[in-house]
């Protein structure tokens, strides 16, 4: 799968149209392998992994900055 490819709005992984505080839960499931292993929206450096590479810009997405 291509990073980008089925995301929208990246940080937005409960597809509600905006990078929030609704979105942490989803993004800590990813980081802990808790139920899917890949959304496209919390993969932030496109190397098709979910870890903590992505933390930061994560931050960056709820917070702005």
């Amino acid at each position: 799968m291509v990073p980008s490819e089925g995301c929208p709005l990246e940080g937005d992984l409960d597809d509600d149209g905006g990078c929030d505080l609704d979105d942490v839960q989803p993004f800590v499931n990813l980081l802990l392998g808790i139920g899917d292993t890949y959304n496209p929206c919390a993969d932030f450096n496109s190397d098709c992994y979910i870890d903590g590479d992505d933390i930061d810009d994560f931050v960056t997405c709820l917070f702005g900055g």
